[in-house]
């Protein structure tokens, strides 16, 4: 159960709740398989994020939520952070590599079977099929950059890119049931 809005913060000692509790170790399941994490990494993952709420109780106003909302903001924003973090240190690559040849990640993945290397294949051609400012809009994401930085490096506004690119990206990826 979720705490009521103007519920105030835990005790310091009492800071991770068992719903929080939950939470985590949900998020964390959800992380395990991309960029590379593996199961032995969820303890891992739990405790950064226990750590990372536990530093933002400061952060936390009654007012504006209840403590399990704040709490799981500051859990989405954690791993969002983490992935961007991971890609730009080049410790991981963007899900849908776009080189002509495989990537040392598709290389060394022992889970990639022929019917995901056609999925690539298949995003890529439609990638190279897209009008030119939706296509380096979706190379700007597949290679980890958010809306700001790819708006910027384009010459184009935030708002086209979030209202008129990105909707058209989904449309096209949908159309051809992706």
């Amino acid at each position: 159960m979720a705490q009521e809005v103007n519920a105030k913060p835990p005790d310091p000692e009492n800071v991770i709740t068992p719903d929080i509790r939950a939470h985590v170790k949900a998020t964390a399941t959800r992380m395990i398989g991309h960029a590379a994490l593996q199961k032995d990494d969820f303890k891992d993952l739990c405790q950064s994020m226990y750590l990372e709420i536990i530093k933002n109780v400061p952060n936390y106003d009654a007012t504006k939520s209840g403590f399990y909302t704040f709490a799981c903001l500051v859990i989405k924003n954690w791993r969002s952070d983490f992935f961007t973090k991971r890609i730009a240190a080049g410790h991981d690559v963007p899900t849908v590599p776009l080189g002509s040849i495989q990537s040392q990640y598709e290389k060394t993945t022992s889970e990639n079977s022929v019917d995901d290397y056609m999925r690539r294949l298949d995003i890529r051609t439609i990638v190279n099929s897209l009008p030119e400012i939706p296509r380096l809009v979706c190379l700007g994401f597949m290679a980890g950059l958010g809306t700001r930085e790819i708006s910027k490096k384009l010459g184009i506004t935030r708002y086209y890119v979030q209202r008129v690119i990105i909707p058209y990206l989904q449309f096209r990826f949908r159309k051809e049931n992706f």
